[in-house]
């Protein structure tokens, strides 16, 4: 009997139509509990959908039956019968789903004629149910021919039936829309999956149950609307059951890979049929399925892949794109972020990283949660009356927050955040965004817990750096002082070493200060330059520890060459060479540097060679590696991979052979200016006496909160025949503007108050015209780039008399050069 009972229901359709309805079975069962585990859900909300899916579920049940054995082998009142418990199912679904759209949309409009329509509806379905329990009523008499053959005679009353069915989804899908027009985020995307559920079940049955069956008399279709309906409870039950949707992409790719895969094993199983390969019979169709659910997946994946390819460009969709940021970022987290930003459509300033010091966002990762995003906090605070929820999300809506990811450390504390605001076009992150952001966290944390202490350490240096040079200023100041004055001759050389140990000071300050926070390599501070004069200026003027040592440095510059760079930047990478070589003076007192120029034909080449200890052959290939030193006590390991990426940002590179115990040679590749090859600059002494300029009634003012950095500066300003006026912050300097009239200003970055950037917006308000240059002890990146935006020049401080000279020349009309005295 029970094989029998197989055998009887066992037919394509039928088959097709009992797995969908158990699935939708299934589904609503683990759809039910998922919601009761879940606290933050009123499951009272999902009743009537819950019903809605069992009714479906029922309506299929009983249109398998028209597909089957039974139909055939029991009498046509059976068949009267189970039609009409098909039109009570499909009734109580789609009255179900309207009540269900009806509280929705009460979520977010009230309506108060939502209520008499709802009243008037419930009549309209208890008459129907009621007109579905006379056969004569909806249908007279149903004539059988075979499986899937049968014509239905219906009764008087079966257009109101009709017409009800379309009344009841065509308010269901009125309310929807009324629910797409919400504002909030997450409720339009939920009533989009709903619409496209109820659109794609309404047509089918529109155009097959009523058109085809109604008007034209054709049952043979009727199983198809039924095997659609599973996309009405996929779409819906989908956009109910989560918050964090998959992209439209994804979708279209994944339906196209599912079709041409089902489209490929049915073409298979047709030619097996055509062959005889395989009978149509039950133990050949079982073992067909059974090889099918085998090789789904990789025939899916294989699929999967070729519509990538098609559907994105070079086959990466956007959250393959993400996660191999991982590369970026391992470059530069800078780097990384900006590429991000435009990935997810969100301006830069709108992303950030941040440190753990919000207590708040800490709380609520406590309770297992991974990810924090806004409009689904939005439901949550309107559920749960919980305070702290409440805060939490009145915190992100007023600094435009719209996702925070926390970021781990090995040990599973959370050391920062990812933080992000709305997207550009308004839209929310797709499921797949939020996986592939996690992945590219989880794979860079490490980087960016190292970048972070790398930058605090920089700022650390930054802010010795700046305490540093004030001391030393003061000690510059007061030696001005004492020079000024009639002194006995034998303290002028004590005087003369006491300013080149403070210049020596000043260039450390500087080399490691660029070490640490990098260079800028602008176009504005590029220049063509002899790289005689720049070897001859670097020798001369870096500070040794020795007067001796200096005739230990040989230049050889019969083949001179121009090279295109920022001087600052090639002073600076020689400066470095000759700081290691000279460390090594005192140890190898017959130690030499031997510095020449070589010209070629696609780089000329500056060689740098020092006869001192060498370099082991085991960590020559690591001295260009950050952090990297070998035999200096208190060595950063930054000068060499400063040097590398110097000549690197020049279009050039530097290598090193060395023999140990012998020398070490450092070979400078530098590209060859075609346009000026074979030429010459004018050379320039490397010790000019400085001339000096007469600005007469140029007026500059010294803006700086340091009185002995503003004495200093005035000191060597009135070398330039200038009126110098001085004030300590930056709101007496708008005073000072305002009612005096002032050629250029000095201005310090770090003050009380007003800082130098917010002052210099100020003045430049009022007054855009006065060049305002920067005053700063720092140098790193960021700070230059701020200055770049908002200042006209910059400085290091304490300023030389050749730099504000040159401030001078650059900004200041009307010169008139004078002797020097």
């Amino acid at each position: 009997m029970d094989y029998n009972f197989i055998q009887n229901i066992i037919n394509l359709k039928s088959t097709l139509l009992i797995f969908i309805a158990m699935i939708i079975i299934i589904w609503s069962g683990y759809f039910y509990l998922s919601k009761i585990k879940n606290k933050k859900n009123n499951i009272s909300l999902y009743k009537n959908y819950i019903i809605y899916s069992l009714s479906i579920s029922c309506w299929i049940v009983t249109n398998s039956y028209f597909h089957t054995e039974f139909l055939i082998l029991y009498s046509e009142s059976t068949a009267i019968n189970i039609a009409l418990i098909s039109n009570i199912s499909v009734l109580i679904a789609f009255f179900n789903a309207f009540i269900f759209s009806c509280k929705l949309r009460e979520l977010t409009r009230r309506d108060k004629a939502l209520k008499i329509k709802t009243r008037l509806l419930s009549v309209l379905f208890i008459f129907n149910i009621l007109l579905n329990t006379d056969t004569d009523h909806i249908i007279k008499y149903i004539y059988i021919k075979d499986i899937s053959d049968f014509t239905i005679i219906f009764g008087q009353s079966t257009t109101i039936f009709f017409l009800s069915l379309i009344i009841f989804a065509t308010l269901t899908l009125y309310n929807f829309i009324i629910i797409n027009n919400s504002v909030d985020k997450l409720i339009k995307i939920k009533s989009q999956y709903m619409i496209i559920g109820i659109v794609i079940f309404m047509l089918s049955t529109a155009i097959i149950q009523i058109g085809f069956t109604y008007f034209f008399g054709d049952f043979s279709l009727t199983w198809l609307p039924p095997a659609l309906s599973i996309s009405e409870i996929t779409f819906i039950g989908y956009a109910l059951l989560t918050s964090r949707f998959y992209s439209n992409h994804l979708i279209f790719k994944n339906i196209i890979s599912g079709v041409i895969s089902i489209s490929i094993y049915v073409f298979i199983f047709k030619l097996l049929l055509i062959y005889s390969i395989i009978g149509n019979n039950t133990k050949d169709i079982i073992i067909f399925l059974l090889c099918t659910i085998i090789s789904w997946k990789y025939c899916f994946n294989c699929t999967i892949r070729i519509t990538k390819k098609i559907i994105y460009k070079k086959g990466l969709s956007p959250s393959d794109k993400i996660i191999s940021l991982e590369k970026t970022f391992h470059l530069s987290i800078d780097k990384g972020m900006n590429e991000l930003s435009l990935l997810l459509k969100i301006p830069n300033d709108n992303l950030a990283i941040i440190i753990n010091d919000d207590n708040s966002y800490k709380s609520y990762f406590d309770n297992n949660e991974k990810i924090i995003i806004a409009y689904e906090l939005a439901h949550e605070v309107q559920f749960l009356n919980n305070q702290n929820l409440e805060l939490l999300y009145n915190n992100m809506c007023n600094n435009h927050i719209e996702i925070i990811i926390p970021l781990f450390t090995t040990t599973d504390n959370i050391s920062h955040y990812f933080i992000s605001a709305n997207k550009s076009n308004n839209t929310i992150y797709s499921y797949e965004e939020i996986v592939a952001l996690k992945e590219l966290f989880n794979r860079i944390q490490h980087i960016i817990t190292a970048e972070i202490k790398i930058k605090s350490s920089q700022a650390l240096a930054n802010s010795i750096a700046h305490e540093m040079r004030n001391p030393l200023a003061q000690v510059t100041l007061q030696l001005k002082e004492i020079s000024n004055k009639t002194i006995d001759k034998k303290i002028y050389p004590h005087i003369i070493n006491a300013k080149s140990a403070i210049n020596h000071g000043n260039q450390l300050i500087d080399i490691i200060l660029k070490e640490i926070n990098g260079f800028t390599f602008a176009d504005h501070n590029i220049e063509n330059k002899n790289i005689s004069d720049i070897i001859n200026f670097v020798i001369n003027t870096y500070c040794y520890d020795k007067d001796q040592y200096r005739n230990r440095v040989i230049f050889f510059d019969k083949q001179d060459f121009i090279i295109k760079t920022n001087p600052t930047l090639i002073n600076f990478v020689f400066f470095n060479l000759i700081r290691n070589a000279t460390f090594y003076f005192e140890s190898h007192p017959e130690s030499t540097i031997h510095i020449k120029t070589v010209t070629g034909e696609k780089y000329n080449y500056v060689i740098f060679s020092d006869f001192g200890p060498g370099i082991p052959t085991n960590i020559i290939n690591n001295i260009f590696n950050e952090f990297f030193t070998h035999n200096k006590v208190g060595g950063s390991g930054l000068g060499l991979s400063y040097c590398k990426r110097a000549m690197e940002a020049l279009d050039g590179t530097i290598t090193c052979t060395s023999i140990e115990g012998i020398y070490t040679e450092f070979k400078l590749h530098i590209p060859i200016i075609v346009s000026t090859k074979n030429k010459h600059l004018p050379h320039k002494e490397t010790n000019p006496q400085t001339p000096l300029y007469n600005f007469t009634h140029k007026t500059i003012l010294i803006v700086d909160d340091s009185h002995t950095m503003r004495e200093l500066t005035a000191q060597y300003l009135k070398k330039f025949n200038v009126n110098i006026a001085m004030v300590s912050n930056g709101l007496d300097a708008i005073n000072y503007i305002s009612h005096h009239h002032v050629d250029l200003i000095l201005m310090d970055i770090q003050m009380p108050g007003l800082n130098g950037y917010e002052t210099t917006a100020r003045i430049k308000k009022q007054l855009p015209q006065i060049p305002i240059i920067a005053l700063s002890a720092q140098s790193s990146l960021d700070e230059i780039t701020k200055i770049a935006m908002t200042m006209d020049d910059h400085i290091m401080k304490p300023p030389t008399k050749e730099q504000l000279q040159s401030i001078l020349v650059k900004y200041l009309k009307n010169t008139h050069l004078v002797a020097s005295s």
